[in-house]
């Protein structure tokens, strides 16, 4: 769990109030889900939840997030459910921004390089821990099909900045280092532009059936 928010406040010090809270959090789910145990992303989610509230309130969200939003999919041992919804990704971006899609095509740019951690740990290990927390509100409130969303909107907001991107190195540095510098200087815009966006349940469950 020290690999979790290291730099913030809570849980800068190596097993102090916040570590401790992440711990025991972790743990309890662990022993909880022994199907699904214990996966490094979800120190994130329970860390996002902690900076907010109490250890035994935040267990009882990480449980709700898990079991009826089904979040636990993705963190199962074979991670098929993390690898559909990359797969999904992808082809929203074919859909919906078809440019992007060429670029990342033309420079072998797959989800899985750049957009792992966005799904497992809503945003929290390259993007601000203000933007991460944007983004857990949205999914307590809309439902986890607001990680599409968003990642659409940042990759829309930045196309131009990407098509500017003449190789395969380049254009995974700006994703990893330079889009979550853009998402923190145009956070409103890109959480509204995600609220707004609707994703369609029947055009995800056709990606479902492709893959």
């Amino acid at each position: 769990v020290d690999r979790a928010f290291p730099e913030h406040s809570l849980f800068r010090d190596s097993m102090g109030t916040g570590q401790s809270a992440l711990f025991n959090c972790m743990r309890a789910y662990a022993v909880l889900d022994d199907e699904c145990g214990y996966c490094q992303g979800m120190s994130f989610i329970g860390g996002l939840l902690l900076m907010h509230l109490p250890e035994a309130e935040a267990f009882e969200v990480l449980k709700a997030l898990m079991f009826t939003q089904n979040l636990r999919a993705r963190y199962m041992p074979d991670m098929q459910a993390l690898q559909l919804q990359l797969y999904q990704l992808s082809r929203l971006l074919h859909d919906h921004v078809p440019e992007v899609y060429g670029h990342f095509d033309q420079h072998d740019i797959e989800p899985f390089l750049y957009a792992t951690p966005w799904f497992l740990t809503f945003f929290s290990t390259s993007f601000s821990v203000e933007f991460a927390k944007r983004v857990m509100d949205a999914v307590l409130v809309g439902g986890d099909s607001i990680i599409f969303a968003v990642s659409l909107s940042l990759i829309r907001m930045a196309a131009s900045e990407i098509a500017a991107c003449d190789s395969f190195e380049r254009t995974l540095n700006f994703l990893q280092v330079a889009l979550p510098r853009l998402a923190d200087e145009h956070m409103d815009k890109v959480m509204q532009d995600a609220t707004d966006m609707r994703m369609d349940a029947a055009q995800l469950e056709m990606y479902s059936d492709e893959f």
